[in-house]
């Protein structure tokens, strides 16, 4: 549940981002993100609680 809180407040703020600066850093946002998910699942990976994506 935590996880779709975190996702819906990313997606506002990556969105206001875009609305201010336009095109070029609603990209680098959604980069920012999808690297700091990738980091996040790749240590769970790690401690070896995949299942535990909550």
């Amino acid at each position: 549940m935590k996880i779709l809180v975190v996702a819906l407040l990313s997606a506002l703020g990556a969105w206001l981002f875009w609305y201010v600066t336009g095109e070029s850093g609603f990209y680098i946002v959604g980069l920012i993100v999808v690297v700091a998910y990738a980091e996040r699942i790749y240590k769970r990976i790690k401690k070896g609680r995949v299942s535990d994506l909550d």
